[in-house]
């Protein structure tokens, strides 16, 4: 159990530091990077499910049929920018740049396979890694794969890692996250400039032009006399 707490620390010790050290890469604090990543998943309060148009079942009743098993996904299992430390369970050259729930969700929509959308839940492993999604693969009574192409977590993996960089709906979604990251950074250059201007430097120079103004008018005046 103590050994089982130790790793369980290291990982989340290595996470956190590796969410510092890409905060810093972006010029912003990991207060900061977290805040702009709460707000892109703002319109996502509740999980989400999908149903295979055949078999209808709200959300409760899915969760509370002790015969379903779920299969995990995280978008980390699929990330080519992670390491296999960080999650990655497939490899490299099968997986995607930047896997999100919604890229998951929008296939695994298309092949009609049940499943549930958890934005909120955080990956052990990695600090920054938002959501998950659970899974049916199974028939709950014969226990025979729902898909004849997802026999198993890992075949469902690849194809998911396959088909995640064609989806129309990815490339709108990345566009929004660059054009949000990128408002927050020139925010945050903007603040950093401003605090670095030094008060009332504007006014010194007035003053000190006031002063060879006035200067002046009083030569011009005693050259009269």
């Amino acid at each position: 159990m103590q050994r089982q707490r130790r790793e369980e620390e290291r990982i989340s010790s290595a996470a956190m530091n590796a969410a510092v050290s890409q905060a810093e890469a972006l010029g912003m604090t990991p207060e900061e990077l977290q805040q702009t990543i709460d707000q892109m998943h703002l319109h996502d309060q509740h999980a989400i499910v999908a149903y295979p148009g055949s078999r209808p079942r709200d959300q409760e009743k899915l969760l509370e049929d002790s015969k379903v098993t779920f299969v995990t996904v995280w978008p980390n299992y699929l990330d080519a920018e992670k390491t296999l430390f960080q999650g990655r369970r497939i490899p490299k050259e099968k997986a995607c740049p930047n896997p999100s729930v919604h890229d998951i969700s929008d296939l695994l929509a298309q092949w009609e396979l049940a499943h549930i959308v958890e934005q909120h839940k955080r990956y052990p492993r990695d600090w920054l890694s938002y959501g998950r999604v659970r899974v049916e693969l199974k028939d709950p009574i014969t226990g025979a794969p729902l898909h004849p192409d997802f026999p198993s977590r890992r075949a469902l993996l690849l194809k998911l890692g396959e088909s995640i960089p064609g989806l129309s709906s990815r490339k709108v979604r990345l566009e929004a996250e660059a054009a949000a990251l990128k408002a927050a950074q020139q925010k945050n250059a903007a603040a950093a400039a401003a605090s670095a201007t030094p008060s009332g430097a504007g006014g010194g120079e007035g003053g000190e032009g006031g002063g060879r103004g006035n200067r002046k008018k009083k030569k011009g005046k005693k050259g009269r006399k």
